[in-house]
């Protein structure tokens, strides 16, 4: 393999345990400051789903869904295939950063549990 496909490999395996170790720990904003991030929820809502039980998981966070593929995208955002489709990537990305904001906003002020 080359080097660089090496590399990229270790790297998805290193936030891939990360994750996995936050997973255990739980939110660092909410431990930490008792404050609810934007992401705060997709966890459990990635759990639920893969548990069979799609109600609860969009009931944690409504947008569990499409938060894997727009983290992947933004990670590789300089690989070729995605600057081939820059402005859409873009689109797709700020598209849905505004859209957690205000899902958080509204989450966050609305609704408060």
């Amino acid at each position: 393999m080359k080097k660089r496909t090496v590399k990229l490999l270790l790297l998805h395996l290193l936030a891939a345990l990360c994750l996995a170790a936050l997973a255990g720990y739980g939110c660092p904003s909410y431990r930490l400051l008792r404050l609810r991030c934007p992401g705060c929820g997709l966890t459990r809502a990635w759990l639920l789903f893969l548990g069979g039980h799609l109600a609860e998981a969009f009931r944690m966070h409504a947008l569990f869904l499409p938060a894997p593929f727009c983290i992947l995208l933004l990670a590789h955002r300089h690989t070729p295939p995605v600057q081939a489709h820059r402005r859409l990537a873009t689109g797709i990305l700020c598209g849905f950063f505004l859209l957690l904001v205000v899902y958080h906003l509204g989450r966050t002020l609305l609704f408060r549990r």
